[in-house]
């Protein structure tokens, strides 16, 4: 037997007097890697293929065009696509989420109400769904046919391809690049309801494609931009338009506000502009390497969130312009972003593999944004 010298410590020590023979072993001789090793080396690649984000949500089956997060609740998020569905689903929760059905086309707008309580989902069926904040449908949302013979003859044309709310009030807006009521020529209209009340208000004087639009912060006025190189300002009491901004302004993709008296807006031209509302004029124009198709303000920081058409997302300080950070996870065009109540996270969802919103499928992804608070 052995004689083994045991440490205070418990560890156990071999005296050289012991040892019998050396072997040497080549890497040949070595065992295989144990299962343990396996699963490290399969979350090594996980890792590797969601990039800067933190969790991906897989359960579209094409592009994601659309999402928003919860203005109450900082894990809740709804997402929309081509596969002509909505989810609700909560971040780092895959055994949680509810199915939005009931459109007819690809859903390319969704947002919750400024208390949470509601979802609306527009999409290129020409209507407008309404959920509340656990999956239940709650009404359909379309534009009201002012006479039997009116709705023969021209029903409204395409379909809806961006939605906002009130930020006070249970009031959607929404409209399209491709849309007119009632086939007015050379008129193309948003529309407004409220859904207390059933009201419907139209917007109506663009002379081309109303790309975006949404709700000033107080709620007083709404702005909607467009490929007529106009931006719009309208009363949201009556839907009477205030004054229109023209000059060379580029086809608008997204124009959003901030709580500050800044707007920005991004678009084709590869540029994203912080306006001065004030003095209505450039405070800053960034250059980026891609088209700008979606931007979202990080909560009331000076941040802005400029999703590109290569996958992108580059972080820009609003007020000095300059690029403080670059994302990256997604191969595709980036279709939309939102940022969690709690400022944690990002959220951005992305087209499908081929551009087909019938092909393969997109994914929305989350990034840790906590340090631009």
């Amino acid at each position: 037997m052995m004689d083994c010298e045991i440490a205070e410590d418990g560890e156990v020590y071999i005296e050289d007097a012991d040892i019998i023979a050396e072997t040497t072993l080549d890497d040949e001789d070595l065992p295989d890697c144990s299962d343990e090793d396996d699963e490290y080396d399969e979350q090594a690649d996980f890792d590797e293929d969601l990039g800067d984000s933190i969790y991906k949500f897989t359960g579209h089956t094409s592009g994601v065009f659309a999402l928003a997060c919860s203005p109450t609740n900082p894990l809740l998020v709804a997402t929309g696509g081509g596969d002509d569905r909505g989810f609700l689903w909560k971040i780092g929760q895959g055994d949680w989420g509810a199915e939005l059905g009931g459109h007819k086309d690809t859903v390319t707008s969704i947002a919750f109400s400024s208390d949470g309580q509601f979802v609306a989902s527009g999409g290129f069926d020409s209507v407008v769904n309404v959920w509340d904040a656990s999956g239940n449908f709650k009404c359909k949302l379309e534009v009201p046919v002012p006479d039997e013979k009116m709705k023969k003859k021209a029903p409204p044309t395409g379909g809806f391809e961006w939605v906002s709310w009130h930020p006070t009030d249970h009031v959607v807006l929404a409209g399209s690049n491709d849309f007119s009521f009632f086939g007015k020529t050379n008129d193309f209209s948003a529309g407004m309801w409220g859904l207390n009340t059933g009201a419907f208000t139209e917007l109506s004087g663009h002379r081309g494609s109303i790309t975006c639009g949404d709700f000033t912060p107080d709620g007083k006025t709404i702005c909607t931009g467009s490929s007529d190189l106009t931006l719009r300002i309208w009363s949201s009491e009556t839907g009477d338009p205030i004054y229109v901004v023209g000059g060379n302004i580029c086809k608008f993709f997204r124009l959003i506000f901030h709580f500050f008296p800044c707007a920005a807006t991004g678009g084709e031209d590869e540029k994203l502009v912080i306006w001065d509302l004030e003095r209505s004029s450039p405070r800053s124009i960034c250059n980026l390497e891609s088209e700008v198709t979606c931007l979202t303000w990080i909560g009331t920081s000076k941040y802005v969130a400029a999703g590109c058409a290569d996958g992108d997302i580059v972080i820009w300080d609003g007020l000095s312009g300059d690029n403080v950070k670059t994302f990256r996870g997604h191969s595709e065009c980036i279709e939309s972003l939102s940022v969690s109540c709690n400022q944690d996270f990002l959220v951005s969802g992305s087209a499908s593999a081929s551009g087909d919103a019938t092909d393969s499928h997109g994914t929305a992804r989350v990034f840790e944004i906590a340090g631009f608070r």
